[in-house]
């Protein structure tokens, strides 16, 4: 059995190959939930760090991590790991901006007034400077 691992946006899939008795590959069943436990393991231990003497996030959120590490539960690494990457970890930030998109739209024609003015502008700056 021949095992291939490749990366795919932080999460780690492991592909694994049996060779059949007239030398073709077929695959095997992946095991997914072990590969997206280890890259939620490595997103946590990656927010740890970043986070560790931060005064303005609440000591259970760092316990919290700490705890779902040392269990090293593949259930509770993963919904720990989505509290801190969906949401953000600090409360003020959550009541105030949402997490999603809302599907405004950002080609206005405020958009494309101002951003003609600052190219003119930056271009004419740009000749004027470059003829010393």
């Amino acid at each position: 059995m021949e095992t291939a691992t490749r990366t795919i946006s932080g999460a780690t899939e492991i592909t694994m190959t049996n060779k059949t008795s007239n030398g073709d590959d077929e695959k095997a069943a992946p095991k997914v939930g072990l590969s997206v436990a280890a890259a939620a393991a490595e997103e946590l231990k990656s927010i740890k760090r970043a986070h560790q003497w931060d005064p303005n996030l609440p000591a259970e959120k760092v316990e919290m991590i700490d705890k779902a590490l040392q269990d090293g539960q593949t259930e509770e690494i993963i919904a720990v790991d989505e509290l801190f990457t969906e949401n953000s970890p600090y409360e003020e930030v959550r009541a105030a901006v949402r997490n999603t998109d809302g599907g405004e739209v950002a080609n206005t024609v405020r958009a494309w007034i101002l951003g003609m003015i600052f190219v003119t502008v930056g271009s004419g700056l740009n000749m004027f400077l470059s003829m010393r």
